[in-house]
Protein backbone atom coordinates (compact mmCIF):
# COMPACT_ATOMS: atom_id res chain seq x y z
CA UNK A 1 0.00 0.00 0.00
CA UNK A 2 1.38 3.53 -0.60
CA UNK A 3 0.04 6.66 0.43
CA UNK A 4 -1.31 9.54 -1.89
CA UNK A 5 2.25 10.61 -2.35
CA UNK A 6 3.57 6.96 -3.57
CA UNK A 7 5.63 6.55 -0.45
CA UNK A 8 5.37 3.12 1.00
CA UNK A 9 2.35 3.03 3.86
CA UNK A 10 4.85 1.52 6.72
CA UNK A 11 7.31 3.48 5.50
CA UNK A 12 5.20 6.94 6.50
CA UNK A 13 3.96 5.11 9.61
CA UNK A 14 7.46 4.47 10.93
CA UNK A 15 8.29 8.04 10.43
CA UNK A 16 5.22 9.40 12.06
CA UNK A 17 5.66 7.24 15.08
CA UNK A 18 9.59 8.32 15.01
CA UNK A 19 8.32 11.67 15.07
CA UNK A 20 5.83 11.65 17.80
CA UNK A 21 8.31 10.24 19.76
CA UNK A 22 10.66 12.87 18.69
CA UNK A 23 8.35 15.21 19.99
CA UNK A 24 7.66 13.56 23.26
CA UNK A 25 11.14 13.38 24.17
CA UNK A 26 11.05 17.75 24.36
CA UNK A 27 11.74 17.48 20.26
CA UNK A 28 10.80 20.48 17.96
CA UNK A 29 6.85 20.36 17.33
CA UNK A 30 7.13 21.09 14.48
CA UNK A 31 7.83 17.65 13.25
CA UNK A 32 4.42 17.32 13.85
CA UNK A 33 3.20 19.41 11.44
CA UNK A 34 3.21 17.22 8.02
CA UNK A 35 0.99 14.89 10.45
CA UNK A 36 -2.11 17.31 11.21
CA UNK A 37 -4.64 17.33 8.38
CA UNK A 38 -5.28 20.84 7.43
CA UNK A 39 -8.48 19.18 5.16
CA UNK A 40 -12.36 19.45 6.24
CA UNK A 41 -13.59 16.65 8.37
CA UNK A 42 -14.70 14.04 6.12
CA UNK A 43 -18.30 13.12 6.34
CA UNK A 44 -19.67 9.60 7.52
CA UNK A 45 -19.64 7.52 4.90
CA UNK A 46 -21.53 4.73 4.34
CA UNK A 47 -20.18 0.90 4.32
CA UNK A 48 -19.75 -0.41 0.67
CA UNK A 49 -19.30 -3.21 -0.49
CA UNK A 50 -16.01 -4.25 -1.01
CA UNK A 51 -14.89 -6.76 -3.48
CA UNK A 52 -14.47 -9.77 -2.70
CA UNK A 53 -10.83 -11.08 -2.95
CA UNK A 54 -8.84 -15.05 -1.78
CA UNK A 55 -7.63 -15.05 1.76
CA UNK A 56 -6.09 -18.03 3.31
CA UNK A 57 -7.87 -19.23 6.32
CA UNK A 58 -6.91 -19.45 9.92
CA UNK A 59 -5.58 -23.23 9.61
CA UNK A 60 -3.89 -22.24 5.87
CA UNK A 61 -5.03 -25.56 4.20
CA UNK A 62 -6.59 -23.71 1.98
CA UNK A 63 -8.73 -20.43 0.17
CA UNK A 64 -12.02 -18.87 0.95
CA UNK A 65 -13.27 -15.70 -0.02
CA UNK A 66 -12.60 -12.70 2.09
CA UNK A 67 -13.64 -8.50 1.93
CA UNK A 68 -10.46 -6.32 1.87
CA UNK A 69 -10.64 -3.55 4.88
CA UNK A 70 -7.66 -1.79 4.25
CA UNK A 71 -8.87 1.61 3.99
CA UNK A 72 -11.88 1.42 7.01
CA UNK A 73 -8.03 0.33 8.23
CA UNK A 74 -6.57 3.24 7.39
CA UNK A 75 -9.68 5.06 8.59
CA UNK A 76 -9.38 3.38 12.48
CA UNK A 77 -5.55 4.47 11.93
CA UNK A 78 -5.82 7.93 10.73
CA UNK A 79 -8.33 8.99 13.90
CA UNK A 80 -5.90 6.97 16.20
CA UNK A 81 -3.36 9.30 15.32
CA UNK A 82 -5.42 12.52 15.68
CA UNK A 83 -6.51 11.30 19.33
CA UNK A 84 -2.34 10.87 19.65
CA UNK A 85 -1.51 14.02 18.54
CA UNK A 86 -4.52 15.21 21.00
CA UNK A 87 -3.34 13.47 24.16
CA UNK A 88 0.35 15.14 23.48
CA UNK A 89 -0.75 18.46 22.57
CA UNK A 90 -3.02 18.20 26.02
CA UNK A 91 0.44 16.62 27.82
CA UNK A 92 2.33 19.73 26.72
CA UNK A 93 0.34 21.77 27.85
CA UNK A 94 -0.13 20.21 31.33
CA UNK A 95 3.56 20.16 31.56
CA UNK A 96 3.68 23.64 30.68
CA UNK A 97 1.17 24.75 33.42
CA UNK A 98 2.77 22.71 35.88
CA UNK A 99 6.82 23.75 35.19
CA UNK A 100 4.92 27.97 35.34
CA UNK A 101 3.58 26.68 38.62
CA UNK A 102 6.71 25.05 39.85
CA UNK A 103 8.63 28.46 38.54
CA UNK A 104 6.02 30.43 40.49
CA UNK A 105 6.51 28.35 44.12
CA UNK A 106 9.97 27.89 43.92
CA UNK A 107 10.27 31.77 43.12
CA UNK A 108 7.99 32.11 46.53
CA UNK A 109 10.27 30.04 48.58
CA UNK A 110 13.06 31.79 47.50
CA UNK A 111 11.69 35.22 48.43
CA UNK A 112 10.41 33.47 51.76
CA UNK A 113 14.60 32.37 52.49
CA UNK A 114 15.56 35.93 51.72
CA UNK A 115 13.12 37.21 54.42
CA UNK A 116 14.12 34.70 56.55
CA UNK A 117 17.92 35.67 55.42
CA UNK A 118 17.10 39.42 56.37
CA UNK A 119 15.48 38.51 59.67
CA UNK A 120 18.51 36.88 61.14
CA UNK A 121 20.77 39.37 60.18
CA UNK A 122 18.63 41.85 61.58
CA UNK A 123 18.26 39.57 64.68
CA UNK A 124 22.44 39.28 64.78
CA UNK A 125 22.77 42.26 64.67
CA UNK A 126 20.88 43.01 67.24
CA UNK A 127 22.25 41.31 69.55
CA UNK A 128 25.75 42.24 69.08
CA UNK A 129 24.42 45.91 69.80
CA UNK A 130 22.78 44.47 72.99
CA UNK A 131 26.01 42.59 73.95
CA UNK A 132 28.31 45.75 73.24
CA UNK A 133 26.43 47.93 75.25
CA UNK A 134 26.25 45.34 78.30
CA UNK A 135 30.07 45.14 77.37
CA UNK A 136 30.22 49.31 77.74
CA UNK A 137 27.50 49.00 80.69
CA UNK A 138 30.28 46.74 82.93
CA UNK A 139 33.28 48.71 81.86
CA UNK A 140 32.16 52.00 83.37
Amino acid sequence: MFTRNGEPLPVRLAQGIYAIIEVAEDGDTYMLKSMISTAKARKTTVAREYPVIETENQLGNGRKPGKCMCSSDICILKDQMSTLQADHLILKQAMYASNELCTKETQATKDSLRSIKVQICMCNEAIKDCSDSTVSTIML
